[in-house]
């Protein structure tokens, strides 16, 4: 079952990324966070299709889409929303990223903390957006708190009401990403 939530996530992060392209640097964040995300979980709709062995390249790009793929993204958004397409930020945004990822790498709570940033900078890009679109701010609150719940209620072993966490988690985290490629696509509207 586990492959099936892994496979919807896949999906839902190739729809988004549909939404988030854009032609420059931008899309070096867009399009590698989401293919991070993608590709840990095709891995991982592999693995829990039956091909154990897997298990050590899913929880590798799982954390790389946890500790890069989703903090890029959001800096994608925020850069798109706020309409800054100032190269200089673009950049020392992307060696932050990749610089606190190779520093903290090993640290438990570092996916945490950038998991928490990442929701901020959605909200903070979502809020700032000009001109003002209820539905864009609805959409990302909805993705953030989707994120949120899967991530600080759901993420581990165990079950809830007889559905298994991690099915719980893969579920809440599609959808999640579907409500992102609809706030892309409301940026790119307008």
């Amino acid at each position: 079952m586990l492959s099936i939530f892994d496979f919807l996530v896949f999906l839902t992060a190739i729809y988004a990324l549909q939404y988030a392209r854009r032609r420059g640097i931008i899309d070096f964040l867009t399009l590698s966070g989401y293919a991070l995300i993608a590709l840990a979980a095709l891995i991982g709709t592999i693995r829990y299709a039956g091909y154990a062995e897997l298990e050590g390249a899913h929880q590798l790009l799982s954390r790389m889409a946890a500790i890069i793929g989703v903090p890029a993204v959001a800096l994608g958004f925020f850069y798109l929303a706020r309409k800054q397409f100032k190269v200089g930020w673009i950049i020392v945004s992307i060696v932050v990223l990749f610089g606190g990822a190779a520093v903290f790498w090993e640290t438990n709570r570092y996916g945490l903390w950038v998991g928490i940033a990442a929701q901020c900078v959605w909200l903070v890009a979502a809020l700032g957006y000009r001109p003002r679109s209820y539905r864009l701010i609805f959409r990302v609150v909805f993705a953030v708190a989707l994120t949120s719940i899967a991530g600080l209620v759901f993420k581990g072993s165990g079950e809830w009401l007889g559905i298994a966490n991690q099915n719980i988690f893969h579920g809440l985290l599609a959808l999640s990403l579907a409500y992102q490629g609809l706030a892309f696509r409301d940026i790119s509207e307008k």
